[in-house]
């Protein structure tokens, strides 16, 4: 009788420790869950700027088109005042001409996946 009574008692100490065991990594889990999130959802954007910078490089090529079509559309109707200011500052030489930078950052983000 004495040691069911003993086996008794270590069986409850057993499951209460069980218990708080499980309450710990239930804990643990939603912690890891939570980081797991963030983090892939930062992988995800560094994932979407890398396109966006890369795609902004074929932007830049098409707003060169665009600007040569404000300029012959302000030659071609060059009574109208502000197409002709377009056309003073279209034809002004530019101080530094424009250099597509974000290949450095590209390829610094792509480091960091």
């Amino acid at each position: 009788n004495k040691d069911i009574a003993a086996l008794g008692k270590k069986i409850i100490k057993l499951e209460e420790n069980m218990e708080a065991a499980k309450k710990i990594r239930d804990e643990e889990h939603n912690k890891y869950v939570k980081a797991n999130k963030e983090v892939t959802e930062a992988i995800d954007a560094v994932r979407a700027a890398i396109e966006v910078l890369k795609n902004s490089k074929k932007d830049m090529k098409d707003a060169k088109v665009d600007l040569a079509q404000v300029a012959a559309l302000s030659r071609q109707f060059s009574t109208n005042p502000h197409l002709q200011m377009i056309t003073a500052l279209l034809e002004q030489e530019p101080t530094t001409a424009y250099e597509f930078r974000s290949n450095d950052i590209i390829q610094l983000l792509q480091r960091l996946l």
